[in-house]
C-alpha cells in the first residue's frame, strides 16, 4: 500500500508533467531511475503543424517552495554525491515549482550555480534558494556560512545559492494561449543556449562564465552577469583552446573568404598558424590555401 502523504506529490508530479508537455516533449524519469532529475524536456517548435524537437533540457519539480538543500547527512553519513552529479551534468537544468492550488508552474535557471563549480569546489552544503519576489531581481554570489558542529568532509561551509525569479511563470488557463506558449518557450530557449555555452567553455577549461543576474518572471531580455577568473589553476594553456576551436576558426576564416570580406580573413591567419597542424585537413589547404599560407 501507498501512504496518502506521498499522494499529493504523486499528484503534483502529474500536474507538471502535463504543463510541460505544453512546451515540448517530456519523458519522465522513473522513480527506479531518479537521481535528482524528474523530467528529461526537449522544446519543441511547430513547423507546418509539425512539432519539430529542438532544445533539451532536465529538470527537478517540487510541490513545496522551500529551498532544496543538497550535502545533507543522513544515519551519520554525508551525502557528497549529491552535490557531485549536478556539476557533472552536461545538459541546462532548471528548477520547477508546481502548485496544486494556484495551477501555476514556475521555472527557475540555476546558472547562479556556475559560482559553486568555479570557487568552491569544495561545499559541504548547497542550499537553493528560489525568488518570488518581484521587486528584487539582482542575483549575485552565493552567501555563505559556517556549519555548526560540521565534522564530515568539504570546506565546512553551507553556501546559498540564489535562483532568482522564475524564468517562466505559467498558469494553467495559459496553457490554452498559444501566443503565451511561444513567448514561454523563446524565454526557455534563451536560457538553454545561455547554458550550453557555459558547459562548453567549462568542458575547454576556459575560465569565464555568464549567469542570469536580473530577471523577472516571462522577461525576454533578462540581464547577464559576466565573470572572469584570471588566477584559477586549471585554466587550459592557449595551445589547448585553440585546439578545441580550431574547426570554427577555420569556419570562420572560409565564411570571410566566401562572403569576399579578405581583409577579416587576412587578420585571421596569423590565428590559423596557431591551429595544431593535425586539425589542419589538406583537401581544405589545397582548396584554400591562402587561409593558410
Amino acid at each position: 500500500m501507498r501512504k496518502e502523504i506521498f499522494r499529493k506529490g504523486d499528484r503534483a508530479e502529474y500536474l507538471a508533467n502535463y504543463f510541460l508537455s505544453h512546451l515540448g516533449f517530456i519523458s519522465e524519469f522513473q522513480r527506479q531511475e531518479d537521481f535528482g532529475v524528474d523530467f528529461y524536456c526537449t522544446i519543441t517548435d511547430i513547423v507546418n503543424d509539425d512539432l519539430i524537437p529542438t532544445l533539451p533540457f532536465m529538470i527537478q519539480v517540487k510541490s513545496s517552495k522551500e529551498p532544496i538543500v543538497y550535502g545533507r547527512v543522513k544515519k551519520n553519513k554525508w551525502h557528497k554525491e549529491d552535490i557531485d552529479w549536478i556539476f557533472r551534468l552536461e545538459l541546462p537544468f532548471f528548477i520547477g515549482y508546481i502548485s496544486i492550488e494556484k495551477l501555476t508552474l514556475d521555472i527557475h535557471n540555476t546558472s547562479s550555480l556556475w559560482f559553486i563549480e568555479r570557487e568552491y569546489k569544495n561545499a559541504s552544503q548547497l542550499v537553493l534558494t528560489p525568488k518570488f519576489d518581484y521587486f528584487n531581481i539582482s542575483v549575485g554570489k552565493p552567501r555563505q556560512e559556517d556549519i555548526k558542529d560540521w565534522k564530515y568532509g568539504g570546506d565546512g561551509k553551507r553556501y546559498f545559492v540564489d535562483l532568482g525569479n522564475p524564468i517562466v511563470s505559467i498558469h494553467y488557463n495559459d496553457l490554452l494561449d498559444s501566443e503565451k506558449l511561444l513567448t514561454f518557450k523563446s524565454s526557455l530557449k534563451k536560457i538553454i543556449k545561455f547554458e550550453q555555452n557555459n558547459i562548453i567553455l567549462k568542458k575547454q577549461k576556459i575560465p569565464y562564465f555568464r549567469w542570469i543576474h536580473q530577471n523577472i518572471p516571462n522577461d525576454q531580455n533578462p540581464i547577464a552577469g559576466v565573470i572572469y577568473y584570471d588566477d584559477e589553476p586549471e585554466i587550459a594553456n592557449p595551445s589547448e583552446i585553440i585546439e578545441s576551436i580550431s574547426h570554427q576558426l577555420i569556419s570562420l576564416a572560409l565564411s570571410y573568404r566566401i562572403n569576399k570580406q579578405l581583409d577579416n580573413m587576412n587578420a585571421m591567419k596569423n590565428i590559423i598558424k596557431l591551429i595544431p597542424e593535425k586539425e589542419k585537413f589538406q583537401f581544405l589547404i589545397d582548396q584554400f590555401p591562402d587561409i593558410f599560407e
